[in-house]
């Protein structure tokens, strides 16, 4: 009976029925505990109600590797990324399985003024996509801001292309990000001082925004971030969108991965 309902929930939910998969983006936060499991969290309101049934009895088990912070496990809390597939059978139902999952820097900018586009560039017709470390302490101010990798929207490019160009992009976004403001840290989470990396596009009107994250090809090196140990200068941006960010430090490990996993 459990693919029959799947099959009526989807007509709800998730549009056509008739496509052979479908998918749903679902987000929302997660309050983990000191000892891995989820303490509390909340999905965003414009998902489905019969999905949000599913996800609890599914979220309420997560549990989690103990984040540390200096050396202590703490409490973290995280935006959750899920990305739903509804697969048909042929028998006609679903299976509504945990296609992709990825968990990202819940402070949000409540002052974010797009950097100037360089004007260099814009004659040029350059467009670009830098990914920036910014450092924000517990009120939400910026302390700090540093360029890790500068990446051009294009196939073809020379990695002086890319270097040249990308130190344009970089210079912008560090001096518009310094008057950024952000959401005051989560004193239950016992949060003090955090280093985002995020996202900063700069795209032409014929240049489609990126989708893929960093392409290798067209990225220029990696920088090492000035305020970081080498431990915490690992990390995977790939997937990021325009001012998305991941945040350094707090990036929570599942014990069992639920990719794959139905619903």
């Amino acid at each position: 009976m459990r693919h029959i309902f799947l099959t009526l929930l989807l007509f709800v939910g998730l549009g056509d029925a008739q496509a052979r998969d479908m998918r749903l983006q679902v987000v929302g936060d997660l309050l983990i505990d000191a000892d891995g499991r989820v303490a509390d969290y909340t999905i965003a309101d414009q998902t489905p109600e019969p999905i949000v049934k599913l996800l609890d009895r599914s979220v309420r088990g997560w549990t989690f590797e103990p984040t540390l912070r200096d050396g202590q496990a703490v409490k973290v809390r995280t935006r959750l990324n899920l990305t739903l597939a509804a697969r048909k059978r042929d028998d006609g139902g679903y299976l509504l399985q945990v296609e992709q999952i990825r968990f990202t820097g819940v402070r949000k900018a409540i002052t974010q003024k797009p950097p100037r586009y360089p004007q260099e560039a814009a004659r040029a017709g350059i467009s670009g996509d830098v990914l920036m470390a910014v450092r924000i302490d517990a009120q939400g101010k910026v302390m700090d801001v540093a360029p890790v990798q500068a990446s051009l929207p294009y196939r073809r490019v020379k990695l002086s292309d890319v270097e040249y160009w990308g130190k344009y992009f970089e210079s912008s976004a560090a001096k518009g990000m310094r008057d950024w403001v952000y959401e005051p840290a989560d004193a239950q989470a016992g949060e003090t001082d955090t280093t985002l990396i995020v996202s900063v596009s700069y795209r032409m009107e014929d240049v489609p925004p990126a989708s893929e994250g960093w392409s290798a090809a067209a990225a220029g090196p990696a920088q090492r971030i000035p305020w970081l140990n080498e431990t915490d200068q690992q990390f995977d941006p790939n997937g990021l969108k325009d001012n998305e960010s991941i945040a350094i430090g707090a990036q929570p490990v599942m014990k069992t991965s639920v990719l794959g996993s139905v619903l």
